[in-house]
Formats: C-alpha cells, sequence, structure tokens
C-alpha cells in the first residue's frame, strides 16, 4: 500500500515535469549506472554519486549538457557553479566566509523570527493558514536580507513576490533536462536576471555599513560590482526556490505521515526530522556533470563527452540501502555517506544548505512547540518548475 506521504508527492512530480518524473521511476531499480539515450549516463548509486562529485579532473560542472552551461548562457561565465579551478576556489572562499554558522544565525534570528512569531500567533488564535504563501514572504525576506534590500517597507511584500518570481523562472530553465537553452530563451533568461541584477545594484551602490547583506560583505572584501552581482545571484536563485518549495514539502510529509505528532513528544529529533524529510522529498532531484576525460568510477566507465545525471530522486529511495524507502519514518537511521548528500559534495557543494537547515530549524520547531496539532487543508502544486512544490498548502490546527 502506498503511504500517504508518497502519495502527495508522487503528484508534486507528476503535476510539476511528467515526463521527468517517469523517468526517475522508470530507472529507479536499473542499476548503479543505467545508459539512456539521447539523455546521458543516471547514476542511482551514492557511492559513484560521491566520487564523481569529488573528482573535478575527468567531471566539472560547465562542460556540454552539465547544469553549469545552461547558466552560462542564462547569467554569463562567472556564476560560481558554472566554475572549476583556482577561480572557483577563490570565489567560493569569499563565500564561505560570509556564510559563517555565526552569520545564518545573525540572519535567521534578525529576520525570520519576527516572521515566524506573527505565523505562531495566527495559527494559534486558530486562523487557517496558507504555509506556501508565508514561505513565498519569508523566503523573500531572507532573500532581501541576503541582497540587501531594505524590507521594512511598505512595498515589501511586493518585491518579495518579485524576487521569488525571478528566481524560479530562471531556474525554470534548467529543469527538463535540455542540454542548451534556444536564443529565445537566452534572451529571456538574460532578461529576468537583469532584473536580479537591478536589486543587487540597489544594495552595492548604498552606504558601507555593518549589515548583514551578502552584497555589502563581499563590496568590503574589494570585489567589484560585476563579480557580487554575479555571485549573490547564483545563490539567490538556488537557496530561494529550494527554501520556499522545500519547506512546505518537508512539513507536508511530516504530518500526512503521521510523524508530525511523534516529532511534538519528543522535538529533540528534530534534526533526524530533517534528515528524513530531505530523504523523502529530495527537493533538488538531481545534478548534472559533464565528463572532461575517460576514466573508471567504482568499475563503472564514463567517457570524455558524455553527461551525467546524479539523480538523488533514486539514491535517496535505493530498498537496498532503506527498508520501506517510500515511507516517512522518524527516527531512520541514514548512512553516513548519505546524509545530506542532495546538498552535493566537492568543491560545489551548496553554499545555502546551512541557510536552509537552519530556517527548516527555526520553522518547523515553532510549530512543533504549537499547543496542539496540525492538519492539512487543501493544497495546490506547481507546473514546470525546477522544483516540485506546492503553490498553496493550507495548514490549520486540530
Amino acid at each position: 500500500m502506498t503511504p500517504p506521504e508518497q502519495i502527495f508527492e508522487q503528484r508534486l512530480y507528476r503535476h510539476n515535469r511528467p515526463i521527468i518524473h517517469w523517468l526517475f521511476q522508470a530507472t529507479r531499480t536499473l542499476g548503479p549506472v543505467v545508459s539512456i539515450p539521447r539523455v546521458g549516463r543516471l547514476v542511482n548509486d551514492a557511492m559513484v554519486a560521491r566520487a564523481i562529485l569529488l573528482d573535478t579532473d575527468h567531471f566539472n560542472s560547465h562542460g556540454p549538457g552539465s547544469f553549469g552551461a545552461l547558466i552560462t548562457q542564462a547569467l554569463g561565465p562567472n556564476a560560481l557553479i558554472n566554475m572549476d579551478g583556482p577561480a572557483h576556489q577563490a570565489y567560493k572562499r569569499a563565500l564561505l566566509q560570509v556564510f559563517s554558522h555565526r552569520y545564518v544565525a545573525e540572519v535567521v534570528a534578525a529576520f525570520g523570527q519576527p516572521m515566524v512569531e506573527g505565523l505562531r500567533a495566527r495559527l494559534i488564535a486558530g486562523e487557517t493558514v496558507d504555509f506556501a504563501a508565508f514561505m513565498r514572504d519569508y523566503g523573500g525576506a531572507m532573500a532581501c536580507a541576503l541582497i540587501g534590500v531594505p524590507i521594512d517597507r511598505a512595498d515589501a511584500p511586493a518585491e518579495h513576490d518579485d524576487i521569488f518570481r525571478l528566481a524560479t523562472e530562471i531556474m525554470a530553465f534548467a529543469g527538463d533536462g535540455k542540454k542548451r537553452l534556444t536564443a529565445a530563451q537566452v534572451t529571456r533568461a538574460r532578461g529576468l536576471a537583469d532584473q536580479l541584477y537591478a536589486y543587487v545594484r540597489r544594495s552595492f551602490d548604498g552606504a558601507l555599513g555593518d549589515d548583514l547583506s551578502v552584497t555589502q560583505r563581499l563590496r568590503a572584501e574589494g570585489l567589484d560590482f560585476d563579480t557580487v552581482k554575479d555571485l549573490v545571484t547564483v545563490v539567490l536563485v538556488g537557496a530561494t526556490e529550494l527554501v520556499i518549495y522545500g519547506l512546505p514539502r518537508a512539513l507536508a510529509v511530516l504530518i500526512d505521515s503521521g510523524a508530525f505528532d511523534q516529532l511534538r513528544a519528543a522535538p529533540d529529533m528534530i534534526d533526524s526530522a530533517i534528515d528524513e524529510a530531505l530523504r523523502v522529498t529530495t527537493p533538488s532531484n538531481v545534478i548534472l556533470r559533464s565528463v572532461a576525460a575517460d576514466c573508471v568510477v567504482e568499475g563503472h566507465r564514463f567517457r570524455q563527452g558524455d553527461r551525467v545525471l546524479i539523480a538523488f530522486r533514486n539514491i535517496m529511495r535505493r530498498a537496498d540501502r532503506f527498508t520501506d524507502p517510500d515511507r516517512f519514518v522518524l527516527g531512520r537511521e541514514m548512512p553516513p555517506e548519505l546524509r545530506r548528500l542532495p546538498f552535493g559534495a566537492g568543491p560545489h557543494t551548496c553554499l545555502g544548505a546551512a541557510l536552509t537547515l537552519a530556517e527548516m530549524r527555526q520553522l518547523l520547531g515553532m510549530l512543533i512547540a504549537l499547543p496542539g496539532g496540525l492538519k492539512i487543508g487543501d493544497r495546490a502544486f506547481n507546473r514546470g518548475k525546477l522544483y516540485p512544490g506546492y503553490t498553496r498548502l493550507m495548514i490549520s490546527p486540530c
């Protein structure tokens, strides 16, 4: 019997990109590495995936068929996730200095906590709340904090929505397995990027101060605007959509599976719940790599020019690694090599992982501390986006 949490997860995928959903379903049990004509080599094994992500000599993020190649067309050659080598390492070091655990804690406390307290008050008052809409506002506020756009103005909600729209539309160009963008798509993507750059410019041109924006901190390090806009934009478009769509899905699988009430009784298991939610939802389904030179990985041969698709959605549902893999199980033991693997590994590990995890702890921590449980009412799904997600998820106290 299909568990209820998986029924809704399957609906999310079918509604968003049905062909991609079918591809994952069809290849899930076909072996560690599957060759798909005109698509590439699909990796279903964690050990092979990790080895590829760590091997920058034979696999890169900017060659033909990679996600980086699409990003280059949309955002230019210096967008970090389409870079390898010394330049990438230098920019990554600069961002890692900014994205310290202390910085993440400060941002979440300063910009997230007031919004979370507002949500708490509404739920305690018995309101039915659209959690997907709340997350668009919350994620937009965090994005404005990263960029350095003030959020205490009357038009802040509209700007939150605008930034979310721009981020999701840019990322959607990479969501259907294409190897290159058409000329019309490039024009459209660059127009969207220019609108995001305008937000970064507003912060960059402001007076330097002791604030929490990534833009100002990178400017203080001596980086020019063209470099800063590329770095800030790529962090922005990845982290914004991931948390805005990912957190409602995490909450939904907790409630649908019945684990939400279990977690309320054992709040110290919140990190275990987050790991299991990331495993079940795998909000980042696939990472693309291009093979730069012939090689053998864990007994599997890859040839120069191959396109590699690391299928996190399949990897995290391997029946030989997880008992009843489609079910959410609070307290499930997570093999070390799989824990948080969907954030990547090696030089291109997701910079926003710490922020995403802190946001999940903040929001889920508040929700499980409410006086009573939660129930889900109406829900609706997105379509044609990079990350499957809810456009509406109505929650209310029970």
